[in-house]
């Protein structure tokens, strides 16, 4: 398994988690024996547009939508970089997705949505083609303008530097944000991503051979290891209260081999990684979701796989999925929050209004609006 498209850094991408949040497979809060809701029930479970308050997402009744997620990939394609694309052995796992999410061309997109369902999701995230990240130009307002209360999702940023060592390289994730936050137009509006998986690590490319060093991976690292390094790489965003950069952090990628995988210590890690998001109550979306089977052995990472005939092998996980997508956290209303409106010193170009765009004159300083108290008016 490796990691798609590691040059996805700090790219607004509007929230592809929405595929899934719609009345007919709206939230699904569960316990361990909690009955999966259907039909009028579903869409009654939330309302949108969704937005934020301080560390979490939150529908238009304020209550709490946690993200509980899964990567249909196959939009980004599955080519593993050499020889004729068109031959599926030089593919990931013989998985040739021609740059459409996987599985369409052995089961209808119901089945596939409804296995979504059923492993209790609410949200999808999609993979841009590769082609869109080589593609310097800026998105115009006018090509979303039809949707203004969309969330915009920050990912963190993968990799910089050479994997030598002896050189600058490391994994900043959203290290940064502390002392550089984003600021959108419409405050309450900004989710942040990261990923996380055993064979990588906080200095380590995920490389074996080629392009490795000496770093230790995250599945090498003690269970308080991981977990402090976690927070501080990444998750310190959500728990960090009041903050300038206080937001919700969606772990929009992990994963760990599944039936065919013998490496003892990437189920640990596994482990350990699921316990950590299940203390602290994180948004959250698996990768892969979708995979391919031949005679029960394929990409072992995913979820749900299809055969070429189109049956299905379910799920196996050790129960650290089931653990996860039924984990209590959370749920009901979310108390308002302080409100920071930040424009920035360093260029004025940069700074913008809903009434005026572009506008270059006077001080800018960041504002802060204090949560307001029941009354309505500020704190």
């Amino acid at each position: 398994m490796r990691e798609p498209t590691p040059y996805l850094v700090a790219v607004p991408c509007l929230l592809a988690a929405v595929a899934l949040a719609v009345p007919a497979l709206a939230e699904f809060r569960a316990t361990a024996s909690a009955p999966r809701t259907a039909g009028p029930d579903l869409a009654a479970s939330w309302a949108g547009p969704l937005s934020t308050q301080g560390r979490y997402v939150v529908d238009a009744r304020r209550n709490r939508f946690k993200l509980k997620s899964g990567n249909w990939h196959g939009g980004s394609g599955t080519w593993n970089g050499s020889g004729d694309p068109g031959d599926p052995t030089n593919n990931h796992a013989g998985e040739k997705s021609d740059q459409m999410p996987l599985g369409l061309d052995r089961v209808p997109m119901a089945e596939i949505v409804a296995s979504f369902h059923e492993l209790g999701l609410n949200s999808i995230r999609l993979q841009f083609s590769n082609e869109m990240i080589h593609d310097t130009r800026p998105v115009p307002d006018a090509s979303v303008k039809a949707n203004p209360n969309l969330l915009i999702i920050v990912e963190g940023i993968n990799w910089t530097g050479l994997p030598v060592d002896g050189l600058p390289h490391g994994r900043p994730t959203l290290e940064p944000v502390g002392q550089l936050s984003h600021t959108l137009v419409t405050s309450h509006k900004l989710v942040y991503a990261a990923h996380f998986y055993g064979y990588t690590g906080p200095n380590h490319s995920g490389a074996t051979g080629i392009g490795e060093t000496h770093d230790p991976r995250y599945q090498d690292l003690t269970r308080d290891q991981l977990f402090d390094t976690v927070r501080r790489q990444a998750l310190y965003v959500a728990l960090d209260g009041d903050r300038h950069y206080t937001a919700p952090v969606w772990i929009s990628e992990f994963g760990v081999g599944g039936r065919d995988n013998t490496d003892q210590k990437s189920r640990d890690w596994f482990h350990n990684f699921v316990d950590y998001l299940v203390a602290i109550d994180a948004d959250f979306a698996y990768w892969p979701l979708v995979g391919w089977h031949e005679n029960r052995h394929g990409n072992g990472w995913a979820l749900m796989h299809w055969d070429a005939a189109g049956s299905r092998m379910g799920l196996y996980d050790g129960d650290d999925w089931r653990r996860l997508v039924n984990s209590v956290g959370v749920t009901g209303p979310v108390a308002p929050v302080t409100t920071w409106s930040m424009l920035t010193l360093d260029h004025g170009d940069f700074n913008q209004s809903l009434r005026m765009r572009g506008f270059r004159t006077g001080i800018l300083v960041p504002v802060r609006r204090p949560a307001p108290t029941a009354s309505g008016s500020p704190a």
